[in-house]
């Protein structure tokens, strides 16, 4: 009976889930953080529209003005618009399920310049455990897009990530900051 009980619990906990959007929250682990930066969005008048088209147009405009914004030294604007694109694109589970295959693939090739971008900021805000969150969040998305456009995201979030580990605090981890070029490397020299 006890078993029963435990299995129904989980799979309760895996619906909820499934209504559940991640990629911010992978980010923002602290609810008042992510209700400060919807707060933010609202404030610019950055709101997230409702329809996936809108959505992720609104993503890739966030993606562009948090270039402009790196581009001008403000990390702490090029963050919140790029946090904020990823919120934009943040479908549930649910929702991604339901989408056909060309969308999937536009959201694949949307979010992951976002990931690579944030990883970026991350670096420069000298925030490493986040820009390591970023890159393998990246990592764990880049098979999601065609062959030939895999190679240079993998390099660009293998790197910074590296770059990121490489760095003092809790993500520090010289060895595998280490062994990500040389194995990237090995891999291009036999393939």
């Amino acid at each position: 009976m006890a078993a029963s009980w435990e299995a129904q619990r989980k799979e309760e906990r895996k619906q909820r889930e499934m209504l559940m959007e991640h990629w911010l929250r992978h980010f923002c682990e602290v609810e008042s953080e992510r209700r400060q930066l919807l707060l933010w969005l609202r404030e610019e008048g950055l709101t997230r529209p409702t329809d996936l088209e809108s959505r992720m147009k609104h993503g890739q405009r966030l993606k562009q003005l948090g270039n402009e914004w790196y581009g001008r030294d403000d990390y702490r604007r090029a963050l919140h618009c790029n946090l904020g694109a990823i919120h934009s694109i943040d479908f549930t589970p649910q929702q991604q399920l339901s989408m056909d295959e060309p969308q999937r693939l536009a959201l694949a090739q949307l979010l992951l310049p976002i990931l690579s971008n944030l990883t970026q900021v991350f670096l420069k805000r000298g925030d490493f455990s986040n820009a390591v969150k970023a890159a393998s969040l990246g990592m764990r998305h880049v098979n999601k897009l065609p062959e030939e456009e895999k190679t240079t995201f993998k390099a660009k979030l293998r790197f910074r990530r590296a770059l990121a580990r490489g760095e003092a605090g809790p993500e520090r981890d010289l060895e595998s900051a280490l062994e990500e070029p040389r194995t990237r490397r090995t891999r291009l020299l036999e393939g």
